[in-house]
């Protein structure tokens, strides 16, 4: 699954070229509060702050690393309007025919 992680000032400098997309990092001494939902789209109840303490290392690459399920939010399109103004990611699927 994905969290959303947030670092400030000197903390983000050093850390700008440490992470990659797709990569996978162990992180410790992190804190983990729950998730403000007005300035997350992230589908996890918590998310991680990476302070001066933190340590940051990447997953070697020959451990076997799964890719994470795809996890799907599905609303139904007669609960639409209630999604608006949402910033909680969801999905929706139909069939289009003529």
């Amino acid at each position: 699954s994905e969290i959303r992680a947030t670092c400030w000032h000197e903390v983000a400098t050093r850390l700008f070229d440490v992470f990659e997309e797709g990569k996978a990092y162990y992180i410790s001494k992190g804190m983990l509060k729950p998730a403000n939902r007005q300035y997350s789209a992230i589908n996890n109840q918590y998310e991680m702050t990476i302070n001066h303490i933190s340590v940051v290392e990447p997953c070697p690459e020959d451990e076997e690393m799964k890719e994470p399920p795809v996890i799907f939010n599905f609303v139904k399109f007669d609960n639409l309007g209630a999604q608006i103004g949402s910033k909680i990611p969801f999905d929706v699927i139909g069939v289009v025919t003529a």
